[in-house]
């Protein structure tokens, strides 16, 4: 009988060897009744497609625990109407907007416009901005002259230097004093000659490229003659910044996000959402290129990641996936309620400032919101319409926008 049990032994060693899995490599998280979250060799894995919580729209409370509104001060130095990006320190709010790059604080108070808009000697169109939050220094990238403007918080120029980053994003990197942009796939032209297929691209403080990592996903046969006109370019918003010194970083059409470390990129989510990749319209000049194949099937996106939420975009169906690391639940959603105010959806999308979600309504929708929540019997306005009726008393039909600050749970 001994010698049974012995071979038998034996026999288990043998299969559990076998695998290469063991207890200590994965752990499941259970999430409900269904387990989509998985824990392998340090990477997180989410399976969106198996989640099987799903709500039309997630309550405003289950994600957020304060909003906060920011009527920007009309100044005829500040006239705004569209804002292209915005980025929070603190009390300090910096939004671009119509090409140019301004400063107000948490009250709305204007406090300086950084340089003056346009193509002469000293001016410059700002198509991207950063925010050097440890030392206080401020980032614009010009469009048109392909330089960066270095002001203090004060709005006093420090210097500038020549870049070819992304116009679209880019994110400062205070332990090195490293600029890192985001994915920029172009084409060669007169303006540049050296095509770029990259997902990410370092800078040093002087605008010199010290590190670039290419995408996989180009074939070899992509067209790559020099134009005439400008270059053919792709911007893709693949980058974060977390904690204030994690640089994440997703590439077109793969589902890992990465941790950008020590010039590599580390896997650190696997996604397996295949069912919802978005489908592009592929044109003839991206058939020259021969990126069609990249654009006709993207992965979903990571959004951005605060300290307790991670937030993904699934195209095809229009739905939002969060995920919770405190609970280890996945939620997918279409939308976030915000029937407390009246005012706008809460913008599921980039994290400011490590915990805030940041969106702004024009004021004359901020005025009829006001008008709404002081009819209204709503037990869930009241916490807010005293505040949005003092704002509103203030404002006119020709105010700057209003600024909705939303603070994440912890």
């Amino acid at each position: 009988m001994s010698k049974y049990l012995s071979l038998l032994a034996l026999l288990l060693i043998i299969f559990s060897c076998g695998n290469g899995v063991n207890s200590k490599q994965t752990k499941v998280l259970k999430n409900d009744s269904t387990s989509c979250v998985s824990i392998k060799d340090g990477i997180i894995h989410l399976d969106l497609k198996k989640s099987s919580l799903y709500v039309k729209e997630l309550n405003f409370k289950d994600l957020c625990d304060t909003a906060i509104y920011v009527p920007l001060e009309t100044d005829k130095k500040c006239i705004i109407n569209k804002i292209s990006r915005y980025s929070k320190d603190g009390n300090d709010i910096f939004i671009s907007s119509n090409l140019s790059l301004y400063h107000f604080d948490i009250s709305g108070k204007f406090i300086n416009q950084y340089g003056k808009r346009g193509r002469g000697p000293g001016e410059y169109c700002c198509g991207n901005f950063f925010i050097d939050k440890k030392n206080k220094f401020v980032y614009a990238k010009g469009i048109y002259n392909h330089k960066v403007f270095k002001f203090n918080y004060l709005g006093q120029l420090i210097k500038s230097f020549p870049c070819e980053m992304s116009n679209v994003k880019a994110v400062f990197l205070p332990s090195s004093g490293h600029i890192i942009s985001q994915s920029s796939y172009f084409t060669p032209s007169k303006w540049c000659k050296s095509p770029k297929f990259n997902i990410i691209e370092e800078y040093d403080e002087e605008g010199k490229l010290v590190n670039s990592i290419k995408s996989n996903y180009f074939p070899k046969g992509a067209n790559l003659k020099l134009r005439k006109g400008p270059s053919m370019c792709l911007n893709f918003n693949n980058i974060y910044i977390l904690n204030s010194s994690q640089i994440m970083v997703q590439e077109f059409s793969n589902d890992t996000l990465f941790e950008y470390k020590n010039k590599k990129l580390i896997p650190r989510i696997i996604t397996n959402n295949k069912e919802f990749r978005k489908r592009f319209r592929v044109d003839n000049s991206c058939k020259k290129l021969g990126i069609n194949n990249l654009l006709s099937n993207e992965y979903s996106s990571v959004l951005s990641e605060s300290s307790r939420y991670i937030f993904f975009r699934c195209f095809n169906t229009a739905l939002f996936s969060i995920y919770d690391k405190k609970l280890n639940k996945l939620i997918r959603c279409r939308l976030v309620s915000k029937d407390y105010d009246n005012i706008n959806k809460v913008p599921i999308g980039e994290v400011y400032d490590g915990n805030y979600l940041i969106s702004f309504v024009s004021s004359d929708k901020f005025i009829e919101a006001s008008e709404k929540a002081s009819s209204s019997m709503d037990k869930n306005m009241e916490l807010f319409s005293k505040r949005i009726q003092s704002i509103s008393k203030n404002l006119t039909d020709e105010s700057n926008p209003v600024l909705l600050i939303y603070r994440l749970r912890k």
